[in-house]
């Protein structure tokens, strides 16, 4: 019985390792491109081009690489993106709701798809759908 739970810890403890070996190499190197792009001062222009769009949402520009990020690689990219920017706990839960809804189109659409549901139709829906919570969550929540 003991050298079975030894097994199982062992076998947990492999799995956690992997696991953070595959999120720490996503997140290190989408925090230093976004840090780099915020030393080389392109990260303000992308953030004040796109400013407008994100202020519907209640976000500032910046964040708007994190929706880019978490939508077409994955969550823990636009965790990476989150870090550099200071955002309010309105701001944070507004864009943890909308990654919710449509982090990593590609590889869930590619999922979804082998259950016969059009590619099109998630994408339209799901991104759809994040709009609507960001620009409901914004003018529901005072503050």
């Amino acid at each position: 019985m003991k050298e079975k739970v030894n097994i199982i810890i062992k076998q947990g403890f492999d799995n956690t390792l992997k696991v953070i070996w595959k999120i720490t190499k996503i997140i290190i190197p989408v925090y230093i491109l976004v840090s780099l792009l915020a030393y080389l001062n392109i990260l303000p222009i992308i953030s004040n081009y796109l400013a407008p769009i994100m202020s519907i949402f209640g976000l500032p520009g910046e964040a708007c690489l994190a929706l880019i990020l978490g939508n077409f690689i994955n969550i823990y990219a636009a965790i990476a993106t989150l870090i550099t920017v200071n955002l309010s706990v309105k701001q944070i839960t507004i864009i943890a709701l909308m990654l919710t809804t449509s982090h990593s189109l590609f590889i869930e659409t590619s999922v979804l798809a082998s259950l016969k549901v059009s590619k099109m139709f998630q994408v339209v829906l799901r991104l759809t759908v994040m709009i609507i919570i960001g620009i409901v969550m914004n003018l529901i929540w005072r503050g």
